[in-house]
Order: structure tokens, then sequence, then C-alpha cells
């Protein structure tokens, strides 16, 4: 999708600037041209960064999957919580909606929420 909107921008700014395939560009044309399609990308854009959030049982669901794919026993909700606040705490992981307990999170955060593993020992 962002391709094509690209794809589509572009075309749309050499038409504009170049409407019979050459000629000469005028810095108040160009100027007009290029904040447009920057408002395009910048309002795209943002709204594809907010439409691929993950919140708290997206991220649990994908982080157990990758648990499962280790062979490690999946974990809880409330343990995903707590390491979610850990890791924003020290590395700003994820982020939470005021004091509501909401979290969210960027597709790629999810590795940095998976707990790690700890050798015990045989003692």
């Amino acid at each position: 999708m962002m391709n094509e909107i690209i794809s589509r921008e572009t075309q749309k700014a050499i038409d504009t600037l170049l409407p019979n395939g050459s000629g000469v560009v005028t810095e108040i044309c160009l100027r007009h041209v290029l904040e447009n399609a920057l408002s395009v990308a910048y309002s795209v854009g943002g709204d594809d960064a907010l439409s691929s959030l993950l919140d708290i049982d997206a991220a649990l669901f994908a982080v157990n999957q990758a648990l499962q794919n280790d062979g490690r026993k999946p974990i809880s909700k409330r343990r995903l919580q707590a390491i979610a606040r850990e890791r924003h705490n020290r590395f700003a992981v994820g982020m939470q909606i005021g004091n509501t307990g909401v979290w969210l999170f960027r597709q790629s955060e999810i590795e940095l929420l998976i707990p790690r593993e700890y050798n015990r020992g045989d003692a």
C-alpha cells in the first residue's frame, strides 16, 4: 500500500512540475509540490504507525508464539505486564496510556519482551 501511495504522489509531482515531460521548474512551484508530497507522506506514515500498534493481548500471543518456537513454556498476561513495565522503565520499550494499565507496542519491540532464560543449575 505504501509503495502505491509513493508512486502515485511521485507521478502527481512530476505531472505538476513537468506537464510536457520537460521544462524549467521555479522554486515556488517546486516548494509547493514538495510540501504537498511530504504532507501526504507524513499523514499516511503516522496513520500506518498507529494502525500497526499491538495491545497487550496481541503482544502476549506473539511472545508466547516465539517462546513455543523455542520449546519454552508460555507466560501469563500478568507476567508480560510485569516484563513490559520493567523493560519500559529500563529501555523505553512500549508505551502505557496514562494510568489506565493499557500497553501498546510496536511489532519491532516484541522480541524485547521475550523473557530471558535463566540457567538455575542442578543444585
